[in-house]
């Protein structure tokens, strides 16, 4: 298994934003390139880095599959002019799409099914998770979750272990507010917004040009950090047949006693039917005097009384802590770390794993807000540990959130 070391890095550039600067050509070394040749080169840098970053969410327990579209395949997704940027889509893998439910045949397939991504055009980087409303599955079982107030616990976890810097809005809408902050209503209604406008609904984070070129040594590690963090709204939010709050499964296999009903009612009812037709036969040859010697047919059997056949009795419901994939864990018992304001710390577990960085302050429920170059996130204290080394802190240029995408 290849370690996260093993693949590509981004590294963006300037030459990076500048090959979706239409009509335009750049300068290389030691001819000149046209943008296209840089749109490609891009293209197969980002390949090599998908590939890590899909190894990295497969560790975290959801498995999906990377893929770059071409210019052509954006376009025809998109509607949108050619060139105008380069996306990478992390989405269920090929066998997997072909069981969920509701998906239309004539939809195209990057936009059926719910996805993260990473995208790059002339002024800005992002990634995010989508939900287009194409996506029926995924959208009522985000529906469904809504609608059920014992379910909301696992989604608002999710939305509140994102960085403060990720944002949630539709597009084309545009403010977009802080992601964790985000209320149960308001998810409410930016869902209800995204189906009425036919837009997507969108979680992310977007950098600006000049931002990503400033701290690009950083920007791949966070930009992964990220993503991880959205694998997880991915997982209460999409469906999966260990997530299915829309009774998918269960039609599916009602359906499937149904027609092991009927074919082996069928089953019964050949030997009987063939009889029949044996002696309609005998009958038919008799009046047609094909054979006048052949006695009149009588029936060859009585038809033994068949097998009652008890029916499965329905499946029970699941219990609630059993439709609660993950729900928040109680406190633990442990005695939590003592941290300070200004510390630096190592995370233990979850998506930020393994990351340095400054406790910027000290929640009252027991946690901390930490700080990661780009990133700040909020972490439960007792998941942090006093570092001793690691990657040196970058002073943060970013915007606040609350802004206009673009």
């Amino acid at each position: 298994m290849k370690t996260r070391q093993e693949h590509g890095r981004l590294r963006v550039s300037p030459s990076d934003f500048d090959a979706f600067l239409e009509g335009q050509a750049r300068t290389g070394d030691p001819a000149e390139r046209t943008s296209a040749v840089l749109r490609r080169e891009l293209r197969g840098r980002i390949e090599r880095w998908a590939a890590g970053v899909a190894a990295r969410i497969a560790e975290g327990g959801v498995d999906l599959e990377a893929v770059v579209p071409d210019e052509l395949d954006q376009h025809l997704s998109s509607r949108a002019p050619r060139a105008i940027s380069q996306r990478v889509l992390f989405l269920r893998r090929e066998f997997a799409r072909g069981r969920v439910p509701f998906v239309d045949p004539v939809v195209d397939p990057l936009r059926a099914h719910a996805y993260l991504a990473l995208a790059i055009d002339s002024v800005h980087l992002a990634v995010s998770f989508e939900l287009c409303p194409e996506a029926s599955a995924d959208v009522k079982n985000l529906q469904a979750r809504l609608a059920y107030a014992p379910l909301l616990l696992e989604l608002l976890t999710a939305l509140e272990a994102l960085p403060d810097e990720v944002a949630i809005g539709v597009l084309g809408v545009p403010r977009f507010p802080q992601a964790n902050r985000a209320s149960a209503d308001d998810v409410r209604a930016l869902l209800e917004l995204s189906q009425r406008s036919r837009r997507s609904l969108w979680i992310g984070w977007s950098v600006h040009r000049e931002e990503a070129l400033a701290h690009a040594d950083a920007l791949d590690g966070d930009l992964s950090d990220v993503l991880a963090s959205l694998a997880e709204v991915y997982r209460v939010v999409a469906w999966a047949p260990d997530n299915d709050l829309i009774g998918a499964t269960r039609r599916v296999d009602a359906r499937r006693r149904r027609s092991s009903k009927v074919r082996a009612k069928e089953e019964r009812e050949r030997p009987r039917q063939k009889r029949e037709e044996r002696t309609t036969a005998r009958k038919t040859r008799r009046q047609d005097g094909e054979d006048t010697r052949v006695r009149a047919a009588e029936p060859t059997s009585i038809r033994s009384p068949e097998p009652r056949v008890e029916s499965a009795p329905p499946p029970s419901r699941a219990s609630l802590a059993a439709t609660l994939r993950g729900a928040r864990k109680g406190r633990s018992s442990r005695r939590e770390l003592a941290v300070v304001a200004g510390a630096r710390v190592r995370v233990l577990t979850g998506a930020f794993a393994g990351k340095v960085g400054v406790v910027e302050a000290l929640e009252p429920d027991g946690r901390a807000r930490v700080r990661f170059g780009l990133l700040a996130t909020t972490v439960e204290a007792k998941d942090l540990a006093p570092a001793t080394g690691g990657r040196p802190m970058l002073a943060s240029s970013h915007r606040g959130v609350g802004t206009k995408r673009g």
